[in-house]
C-alpha cells in the first residue's frame, strides 16, 4: 500500500510540473506574440522600403528622361553652334579678302573722282558717275584693284580684269580728235561721248 508520505511527495511533483507547464504555455505565447510583432513590424518596414524602392527608381527614370531629353536639347545646340561657326569661318573669309581689296577699292575711288571733278570742269553732266560708290558697294567685286591715274586730263575706258591678281583695272585711252579744225565745243562733246562709253563694272 502507498504511503501517504509517498503520496503527497508525487503531488508535489505534479504540482510542480503543472506550473512548469503552465510557465512553458505562458513562455511560448509570449514568444508567439513576440514572433507575431516582429514579422508585423518586418512585414512593415519591408512594405516602406519596397515603397521608398519604388518611389527612388521611379524618381530615377524621371531624371534619366531627363536627362536623355538635356542631351538631345545639348547636341542639337552643338549642332547648331557648329553651323554657325562654319558660317562664321565663311564670313571671316569674305572679310579678309574685302581688306584684302581695300587698297585698291580706295585707288579705284579716287580714279572715279578724279574722273568726276574733270567732268565738272568739262561742264558736262556728271550723272553717269553715280554719287553712292562705296567700299560697300565694292565688297561685291573679286578680283583686286590696282592703283591707277588718269594722264593729262584724258579721260580713260576702265574696266576689271579677271585674269590679274594685282592689276584689276585695265585702261584703254580714248582721246579727243586732235584736228586743228575741231572746235572747243565739239572737243568737250568727244570727251563726254568717250566719257560716256567707258565700262566701270563693279
Amino acid at each position: 500500500m502507498v504511503s501517504k508520505l509517498t503520496i503527497q511527495e508525487a503531488n508535489k511533483h505534479l504540482h510542480a510540473m503543472h506550473l512548469h507547464s503552465t510557465y512553458l504555455e505562458n513562455s511560448l505565447q509570449e514568444c508567439k506574440e513576440i514572433m507575431q510583432n516582429n514579422e508585423e513590424r518586418y512585414c512593415s518596414q519591408i512594405q516602406k522600403l519596397r515603397k521608398e524602392k519604388d518611389e527612388k527608381i521611379s524618381e530615377l527614370t524621371i531624371k534619366m528622361k531627363n536627362t536623355e531629353l538635356e542631351k538631345h536639347k545639348l547636341e542639337e545646340k552643338f549642332k547648331e553652334k557648329e553651323n554657325e561657326v562654319k558660317l562664321l569661318k565663311g564670313r571671316l573669309s569674305v572679310v579678309k579678302q574685302i581688306f584684302q581689296f581695300l587698297p585698291g577699292l580706295r585707288s579705284f575711288l579716287g580714279v572715279i573722282e578724279n574722273a568726276r571733278q574733270l567732268v565738272k570742269e568739262d561742264g558736262a553732266d556728271n550723272e553717269f558717275i553715280p554719287n553712292d560708290i562705296s567700299i560697300k558697294a565694292m565688297n561685291k567685286q573679286v578680283p583686286s584693284i590696282a592703283k591707277h591715274n588718269i594722264p593729262n586730263g584724258k579721260l580713260r575706258n576702265l574696266s576689271i580684269s579677271e585674269d590679274s591678281d594685282d592689276e584689276g583695272i585695265t585702261g584703254i585711252n580714248t582721246e579727243t580728235n586732235s584736228n586743228p579744225d575741231m572746235t572747243v565745243k565739239s572737243a568737250k562733246e568727244n570727251k563726254l561721248n568717250d566719257f560716256k562709253t567707258s565700262e566701270v563694272y563693279l
